[in-house]
């Protein structure tokens, strides 16, 4: 977890350095690089996905049955 918040604020320090001082064409350049890079992974990713088959009932069904099986409270 530490790691991810040290990478994130080292990546969005070094973007901003680029956008300020070299080119905010360059630090756009390469945001939208990596965000497409992203999606590609995301998009060719997908054969290794677990896939779970829904069940055909709702999910809401199962509560009902619970609800309904339940004694009254006597007060």
């Amino acid at each position: 977890m530490v790691l991810l918040y040290m990478s994130n604020a080292i990546n969005s320090m070094v973007l901003l350095y680029i956008e300020d001082n070299v080119s905010w064409v360059l630090g756009f350049a390469i945001y939208v690089s990596f965000n497409i890079l992203g999606l590609a992974i995301f998009l060719f990713g997908h054969r290794f996905y677990c896939h779970i088959e829904a069940k055909q009932e709702s999910p809401f069904m199962s509560f009902a049955a619970i609800r309904k099986h339940r004694e009254p409270l006597s007060l």
